[in-house]
């Protein structure tokens, strides 16, 4: 039972990629139920019914456990469960129909308003530790951080300039936070005695060694300052629930405070409600027109949208298997002996190419085309056939190639954009959106082979810019790739939405998105919640 209990834990590690919190307290749980098992000598998974499920419920229950306790730990027995039976070693779920006793609904401690004032607007020391702890406090209740998204916060996350942060939060899943004005000016005076520190990495808070703050370090100050300044016992989440309350009390937008607290489930952000439900008309009433935040105002100047083409709004490892069957097909029926010669062959061939115009590197179509060429004039054939059977023979590729099927949310979403927004295409690739027929949907269209780079030079999307007649502070860039798309759009000033269907984590080294999207349909969404 321990082996399974143990794959199970790798598997939420490795492939649900969980916090180090989440998994603690998952294995804390089941453990219990494992040692239950051992003590009623339940030898197997499969063997643990509902019955002795529901007496270790009981008899947790009696022993002190909450019901929200409870209730975790049930929800770890699910998900072994679901596991266990995806993998074939059982049948059942004993904790299906279980539920956990009823207990008294606590709500989140926060601080009043007064009380967050008297906390945070206090004579702050010229040292140090006075300014790091200040600029801690600050940045807890201006944006709701999580202890562990502040902990891990690096530099390249802060974009004091523009008033945001961007975290990675539970699940690896990143969004953009507005950072008010007394948070900025806390790290603006906390940043240049962090330098002075000589830091071992990039980390934001670090300790007068350098290294960073780990979370039992910032919880030590946090609680400094509750007992100095307000006489209570004070912990990074009370500041992070005393933002959510304090913002839904001014804004009267529940969708909008699930959104920048991260939760996955509006029922979670419901607490925060008077009652715990919904305010009315669900709770989900329209942002407030003023515009009065920082971020708000960045984010409704959004005027252009550039798109990535392949595996963006098509999938295109099976476009380019398709193109590349049919020019093969095409060589066995009108030039065998070019068709016979083996794909290392064309690859030596095309690095000959490079090593001699390094200028067509980018330019994929004329490459290929001087490749085939160069292949016929090997087989024999003169340089004016050569020339003429390499065209034919890339026209056979290039119109396979156009033949593909855009996924089925793509035209919608486009059509549904271009009615408030400059659409562009930013491609590497060398597919033509006339030939695809998206071609009415955008304004303009560059390819890295019609201009001689590609992404990730910030040039590509400074050229978008230009043509677009917009600053890279109103423009949006989607892509699939962290490098050139990401990277590329943030290195030229522009946002950037990661189409990223398969939910990959972010790799190590790579920038985070500002935004992550599975389906081309939350698109829309996004940029309405953005504004």
């Amino acid at each position: 039972m321990e082996r399974q209990l143990d794959a199970y834990c790798a598997h939420l590690r490795n492939e649900r990629q969980v916090s180090p919190h989440t998994l603690e307290a998952y294995r804390r749980d089941l453990n219990k139920v494992l040692a239950y098992c051992e003590k009623q000598q339940v030898t197997s998974w499969k063997a643990l019914d509902i019955q002795g499920l529901r007496s270790l419920i009981a008899r947790l229950h009696q022993a002190g456990q909450s019901s929200r306790s409870l209730s975790r730990l049930l929800s770890a027995v699910r998900g072994l469960y679901h596991y266990l039976n995806r993998e074939g070693l059982c049948d059942h779920d004993p904790a299906n129909g279980l539920a956990p006793p009823k207990g008294e609904r606590r709500l989140p401690k926060t601080l009043d308003t007064d009380r967050a004032l008297q906390l945070l607007d206090g004579a702050v020391e010229d040292d140090f530790l006075a300014h790091r702890d200040q600029a801690i406090l600050e940045l807890f209740y201006s944006s709701g951080l999580r202890l562990s998204e502040l902990t891990g916060l690096n530099l390249d996350q802060l974009d004091l300039a523009d008033g945001l942060v961007q975290v990675l939060g539970k699940g690896s899943k990143t969004r953009v936070l507005p950072v008010g004005r007394k948070a900025r000016e806390a790290l603006q005076l906390w940043l240049p005695l962090r330098a002075l520190a000589n830091p071992v990495d990039d980390a934001v808070f670090i300790s007068q060694q350098g290294r960073r703050l780990g979370p039992r370090a910032i919880q030590v100050r946090v609680k400094a300052a509750g007992e100095r300044e307000l006489g209570q016992n004070l912990h990074p989440h009370m500041l992070r629930h005393s933002f959510a309350s304090h913002m839904l009390e001014s804004s009267q937008d529940l969708r909008a405070v699930q959104e920048l607290l991260g939760h996955s489930d509006i029922k979670t952000t419901q607490i925060y409600t008077p009652s715990g439900l919904p305010a009315p008309g669900n709770g989900l009433r329209q942002r407030p027109s003023t515009g009065q935040t920082h971020q708000g105002r960045r984010l409704m100047s959004i005027k252009l949208i550039t798109f990535d083409l392949d595996d963006t709004l098509w999938d295109n490892v099976p476009v380019i298997i398709s193109a590349e069957a049919s020019m093969r097909e095409w060589l066995t029926i009108h030039a065998a002996k070019v068709g016979d010669l083996p794909l290392e062959h064309f690859a030596s061939l095309r690095q000959q190419v490079l090593q001699r115009h390094p200028e067509l590197k980018h330019r994929i179509s004329i490459l290929r085309h001087r490749v085939l060429m160069h292949a016929f004039e090997e087989a024999g054939y003169p340089q004016p056939e050569a020339t003429e059977m390499a065209d034919v023979c890339f026209e056979a590729f290039i119109h396979a190639r156009h033949q593909l099927t855009p996924f089925p949310e793509a035209e919608p979403m486009l059509q549904a954009l271009r009615q408030h927004f400059l659409l562009g295409v930013i491609t590497n690739g060398n597919a033509d959106v006339q030939r695809v027929g998206l071609a009415d949907y955008f304004h303009f269209a560059l390819r890295a082979e019609d201009i001689g780079i590609a992404k990730p030079d910030a040039r590509l999307f400074q050229e978008a810019l230009q043509r677009g007649g917009v600053d890279a502070s109103a423009a949006v860039h989607v892509g699939d790739h962290p490098g050139d798309d990401i990277a590329g759009a943030q290195q030229a000033g522009l946002r950037a939405v990661w189409f990223n269907p398969s939910d990959k984590g972010v790799g190590k080294g790579d920038k985070l998105p500002d935004a992550q999207i599975r389906s081309l349909t939350e698109l829309p969404a996004l940029l309405r919640s953005w504004q």
